[in-house]
């Protein structure tokens, strides 16, 4: 079990290091990405996808939004609801960050086959569905 946080971990922590010349964490990266794939979002979608705490997603919201990442509005559909877009610089750093890709992530599976990694990634997805119960 370590083994599997100590390498969650380590890839994280490759990714931060990519990321650091563009002032973003690896959070903040897959948040873009998020509000570049699903626009007119709300705070819930990004907490359900990144599979964090409201408050959580909400700090996250407002650090990005205080880079000038999003634009926040009052929703058309409830006053009492908000939508985040990206803002012209957050469109910017995203087209960045998707022609960039992921140097940390592929390296971490240069070692393994492609049958390796389709056998590795269906054993994570029973993982993942066996904590999901």
């Amino acid at each position: 079990m370590r083994k599997f946080q100590r390498i969650g971990r380590k890839m994280i922590q490759g990714k931060d290091r990519d990321l650091k010349d563009l002032g973003l964490t690896s959070i903040q990266a897959d948040a873009l990405l998020f509000f570049d794939r699903f626009p007119n979002s709300q705070i819930n979608g990004l907490r359900d996808h990144l599979d964090v705490t409201h408050q959580a997603a909400c700090g996250l919201v407002d650090r990005m939004r205080s880079k000038g990442l999003i634009d926040v509005e009052v929703s058309d559909d409830d006053a009492r609801a908000r939508t985040i877009n990206l803002s012209e610089s957050g469109r910017v750093l995203c087209t960045e960050l998707k022609a960039r890709g992921s140097t940390a992530g592929h390296a971490a599976f240069d070692c393994l086959t492609p049958d390796e990694i389709r056998v590795f990634s269906a054993t994570l997805d029973r993982i993942e569905e066996s904590i999901g119960r």
